[in-house]
């Protein structure tokens, strides 16, 4: 009878051994999982911050656009009235265009140049 329950307190102790070094082997795993996300993310600040300079510069083309757009409606309200006004209109207009394009060619740029590492174009996700 000792003997018997000597053998069921050693298999206990022998599955809370094995629990425990399941978890630890799980955390250690997970440890390494965290210093290589760490190291990635630290070997990807370089594309992000490009990236986000990259998208507050489009933001502010995008800002000077709608600037020019409600001064041009503001500017079309009296556009008949005087000559002053009819050339100020045309100004604003083909401001906006040069805008326009100029935000056309940073969207080119940054498509052509810019790729996350990971990321599909449209073109690829239609076809994969």
């Amino acid at each position: 009878m000792e003997l018997f329950q000597a053998l069921r307190k050693w298999e206990a102790a022998a599955r809370e051994y094995n629990t425990i070094k399941n978890e630890l082997n799980l955390e250690k795993a997970c440890l390494n999982q965290m210093v290589k996300l760490e190291s990635t993310l630290y070997d990807a600040r370089p594309v992000v911050h490009d990236v986000t300079m990259r998208l507050g510069a489009m933001a502010n083309v995008w800002a000077a656009i709608a600037a020019d757009i409600r001064q041009i409606v503001y500017h079309s309200q009296s556009c008949g009235e005087t000559r002053t006004s009819e050339k100020l209109f045309v100004q604003r207009v083909q401001r906006l265009e040069a805008l326009y394009g100029c935000l056309s060619e940073a969207l080119r740029y940054y498509q052509v140049t810019v790729w996350l590492p990971g990321a599909r174009t449209l073109m690829e996700s239609a076809i994969f």
